[in-house]
């Protein structure tokens, strides 16, 4: 019995010795992968930053407005709102922004989107109206 017990020790540590190699092998190839997709990310988040955003013109009845100070999300507005109605109109935009950036990269109308959409628009008439938003 004690032969059997020191053979199947032996079995097992050649067998945990195997994968450790086995493992030191495959190691760099994953850390290397990982390090790749991080380089490649960092140079996309670059590429982002420095791309300038070529805006079309637009009619006289329309202006550009920008949700940050990057100026990297343009919204289209009425240029016939007043100051305060066109910093109303950006408060509320701001607070749904994500909701924005789904619209515009959704390519269907989910009902997600739609609820979000139904949101804002109900808290724009509300701040209209003099309501504050929820």
């Amino acid at each position: 019995m004690d032969i059997v017990q020191q053979h199947d020790d032996q079995l097992m540590q050649q067998k945990i010795e195997k994968e450790k190699q086995q493992n030191s092998l495959l190691q760099p190839n994953i850390q290397e992968k990982m390090q790749q997709e991080e380089e490649l990310q960092q140079k996309q988040e670059e590429d982002k930053k420095n791309q300038k955003l070529t805006l079309k013109a637009l009619p006289s009845t329309l202006n550009y407005a920008y949700l940050d100070k990057e100026e990297t999300l343009p919204v289209i507005i009425s240029s016939t709102l007043s100051s305060e109605e066109e910093e109303s109109l950006l408060i509320v935009l701001k607070e749904h922004k994500t909701a924005l950036v789904i619209l515009k990269e959704s390519a269907q109308q989910s009902a997600c989107t739609k609820y979000y959409l139904r949101k804002v628009v109900n808290q724009l008439y509300n701040h209209k109206e003099g309501s504050t938003p929820q």
